[in-house]
């Protein structure tokens, strides 16, 4: 397994986009195949059909045709004349065999033989159960014009049918299927053959040579590789431009929400939490007499924690109370903001009236029963808070600063009556 260093994580996207190309190329190949295949098979189809229906066979020249040799079967006239009509098409295309067969039943002439399992893909024994009535193939390349090949042996006639083939005979309907047998491998269209009589013989077989097929799609795979490798350094260059701009645009967002956060809390700043009271104060002018409300929150004592249990343990407090306010900014759908070093500030819009001094007396009550340790407050000995309220209309003409004013002599008078204290200006 190679090492995911440094250096060659820059490699994995490029290692997974190359992967993907490749993928996407193997099948499209593939499907392109199958499509050509199956349009090819179509064809063959429909030429079989009009061979099947041009070619006539007495029910008696059937039977003579069956009984004889294969070299006799390649000079018979009925044989010459159909691979004469055959060649004639074969020769403007890559079609190798045109031919019918019959269907044997046993006992069969001939069996496969030890050494000829793979030539046939079957166990010594299996019976050769299809005869070619007649046989037309395309000539050799070595042929001189006009020449006809002849079969070494009489088994040559016979093959053996496979399941798939099996199936077509069965269902006696125009078929293709891509076959292979010791004659190669084929794009085969099949169609029912009939006697003069209407009895059905057996299916006539076009072999179209796959290699010769392969060839010419070659150039269509070709084609379509370039054309995917293209569509993917498209796509890999959009992609990138892409990514470059969601990153440009989350860093201006993180840049903006860093200079909007508190680096502790992670609650609004000072600054911040001022621009939302002045938002949520123009939002209310227009809505009038609806209030703004405002909390202003002090931890009680907070300077002596600091000094005696040490700044992480302060930090880790603030953390909490930030986190106990920001659950109620929350579910009242308000804000949150640090003020100052011991100091929060919550807002409200449209609150009921007295809704802020009962949000204010929850606060005081919440943190108590937290149970804080803060052996060093001179009031209890747990953290607690002073919390000032005031709710304010826009619509009376005063400015948020006088909000703001009220909710801090709210917090002065709380504090008077001994911290641990919530105050709300009348």
């Amino acid at each position: 397994m190679i090492p995911v260093t440094g250096e060659n994580k820059k490699l994995l996207p490029f290692a997974f986009w190359l992967g993907s190309v490749l993928l996407i190329v193997l099948l499209g190949a593939h499907l392109v195949r199958k499509e050509f295949e199956h349009n090819t098979g179509r064809n063959l189809m429909a030429l079989a059909t009009q061979l099947a229906r041009h070619t006539a066979l007495s029910p008696e020249q059937v039977a003579e045709l069956s009984r004889l040799e294969f070299s006799e079967l390649v000079h018979h006239p009925l044989n010459q004349d159909f691979e004469r009509q055959a060649r004639e098409l074969m020769a403007l295309t890559d079609i190798r065999y045109i031919y019918i067969e019959t269907e044997l039943a046993p006992p069969w002439r001939y069996r496969v033989e030890p050494g000829e399992e793979s030539l046939y893909g079957a166990p010594v024994g299996t019976g050769l159960d299809i005869q070619y009535l007649l046989d037309a193939q395309s000539l050799p390349w070595n042929s001189k014009e006009g020449s006809t090949p002849v079969a070494e042996h009489d088994k040559d006639r016979y093959s053996l049918l496979a399941d798939t083939n099996k199936e077509v005979f069965r269902r006696r309907q125009p078929a293709y299927l891509v076959t292979r047998d010791k004659w190669g491998k084929f794009i085969t269209g099949y169609a029912p053959f009939y006697a003069s009589d209407g009895r059905f013989i057996g299916m006539l077989g076009v072999d179209y040579d796959y290699a010769a097929f392969s060839r010419s799609l070659h150039r269509y795979e070709w084609l379509l590789v370039l054309l995917l490798l293209s569509g993917a350094g498209l796509f890999l260059m959009l992609h990138r431009l892409v990514l470059r701009s969601i990153d440009a645009e989350r860093r201006a967002q993180s840049s903006h929400q860093s200079a909007s956060r508190d680096g502790l809390t992670g609650v609004f700043n000072r600054k911040a939490i001022w621009e939302v009271l002045e938002g949520l104060w123009t939002q209310a002018a227009a809505r009038p007499p609806e209030t703004v409300s405002l909390l202003l929150v002090d931890v009680d004592y907070f300077k002596e924690y600091n000094d005696n249990y040490g700044h992480l343990a302060g930090d880790q407090v603030l953390l909490d109370i930030a986190t106990l306010l920001q659950t109620v900014a929350d579910r009242h759908h308000g804000w949150l903001g640090r003020y100052g070093g011991d100091e929060f500030v919550l807002l409200f819009r449209g609150l009921a009236p007295g809704r802020e001094r009962q949000l204010a007396q929850q606060l005081v009550r919440q943190l108590h029963e937290r149970a804080m340790e803060h052996r060093f407050s001179p009031i209890a000995d747990r953290q607690t808070l002073s919390v000032g309220a005031a709710s304010l209309s826009p619509a009376e003409g005063h400015g948020p600063e006088v909000l703001f004013e009220l909710a801090d002599r709210a917090l002065y008078q709380a504090k008077r009556r001994g911290r641990n204290a919530a105050f709300c200006h009348a």
